[in-house]
Parts: C-alpha cells; sequence; structure tokens
C-alpha cells in the first residue's frame, strides 16, 4: 500500500471513528454513508488543498472496499497534481 492511500485509510479510520479498519471491508460495513462520504471528501479537500469532482466516484457502492475507495481518492488526488 502507498503512503497515500496509508494516509487515506488513516484519515477515514479517524473520520469513521474506529481504531483500526481492515482494508479489504466494504466502507458500508463501518457504517459509511452518503452523507459521510461528502464529510470526508471535504475532509480530504481541506487536508491536500485541493478540490475533488464529485462525480469521480459514483462507482462506490456497497462492495467497495476500504482500499479500493483509498485508490480512488489517491488517483483523484494524483490527478489533479500532475
Amino acid at each position: 500500500m502507498s503512503t497515500k492511500i496509508e494516509a487515506i485509510v488513516s484519515l477515514l479510520e479517524e473520520h469513521i471513528g474506529v481504531g483500526r479498519i481492515n482494508p479489504d471491508d466494504s466502507v458500508y460495513a463501518y457504517g459509511f454513508n452518503s452523507i459521510m462520504f461528502i464529510e470526508f471528501v471535504t475532509r480530504l479537500e481541506n487536508q491536500f488543498k485541493i478540490s475533488l469532482d464529485l462525480n469521480q466516484f459514483t462507482d462506490i457502492d456497497e462492495t467497495t472496499s476500504v482500499n479500493q475507495l483509498a485508490k480512488m481518492f489517491s488517483v483523484a488526488i494524483e490527478n489533479i497534481n500532475v
């Protein structure tokens, strides 16, 4: 796992309020929902000083793992920083 993905997973753990999450678990297993998603995007935008397009994340569903979500965010952040 890359450093950026690990940082995103760590932020997600803090945001959800659990000590340690399994990166292979579904984000929904931790109570993640659309409101938490918007709040987390805002947190990432503030943390990385970026603006993310929410339309990039329309494929997120109950099968999306924590690791997959972190990778999606990492790619989106990298694309902004290019």
